[in-house]
């Protein structure tokens, strides 16, 4: 299968809404990219683009360049379980 990756850009001020279109994540690969230029995104964007709490913490921890091994110890989770909530990302 070739992947057609679709990039989404998320950066500035931007804030999403209940009513903002976004394509549906998941029904083809894709190739999502983030650009925080704020301190973080807001819980209504994570929301739409259908992350979970935990989720949203592993790719916190992700993006401070930690292993799945740290990221295990400090949400007290196994590694497995860190590597499954990647592959739901």
């Amino acid at each position: 299968m070739q992947l057609k990756p679709r990039v989404i850009s998320i950066c500035d001020k931007k804030h999403f809404t209940e009513s903002d279109h976004l394509p549906n994540l998941s029904t083809e690969p894709q190739l999502l990219l983030i650009q925080e230029k704020t301190r973080s995104l807001s819980t209504i964007t994570l929301k739409l683009l259908g992350l979970t709490k935990r989720e949203t913490e592993v790719l916190f921890w992700i993006a401070k360049d930690k292993t799945n091994i740290e990221i295990a110890e400090v949400l007290n989770c196994r590694e497995g379980t860190v590597r499954k909530h990647l592959e739901n990302i």
